[in-house]
């Protein structure tokens, strides 16, 4: 009994922990894919900015373009789990400059979000779906 039930466990086993790890990356997420109006504020900054933020699904991962002003273009990849969209993103005028945002979806379809810099610097945004 104990010869075959250890090769058995332990193959129940690894087909569990198999199929746990195939569902958690097969699960099916809201589509955030499209066009978003941006607001956001810097924190070293009195006034806030605003923009278009498109976001486009590269097979699992998520592409984004900010264009904040005639002179501001910004490229992001991105990984959306759950409800939570993480970007690391550079502006296409400075590459030197680089940052991290973290967006929330919420229950009306916003992405609500922090980011930080490379030259130091942090805000939050919304973005709302056009």
């Amino acid at each position: 009994f104990s010869k075959l039930f250890i090769p058995f466990f332990l193959a129940m086993l690894f087909l569990g922990a198999s199929l746990s790890a195939f569902s958690f990356f097969e699960r099916s997420y809201p589509d955030i894919e499209g066009s978003y109006l941006l607001v956001g504020k810097s924190k070293r900054s009195a006034s806030s900015y605003r923009g278009i933020v498109e976001i486009n699904r590269v097979g699992d991962n998520y592409s984004l373009i900010w264009k904040i002003s005639t002179s501001t273009t910004q490229a992001g990849i991105g990984i959306f789990q759950g409800d939570i969209l993480s970007v690391a993103f550079y502006d296409l005028n400075d590459p030197e400059f680089t940052g991290v945002a973290s967006f929330r979806l919420t229950d009306e379809g916003k992405l609500e979000g922090l980011w930080a810099s490379s030259k130091g610097g942090q805000g939050k945004e919304t973005l709302r779906p056009l």
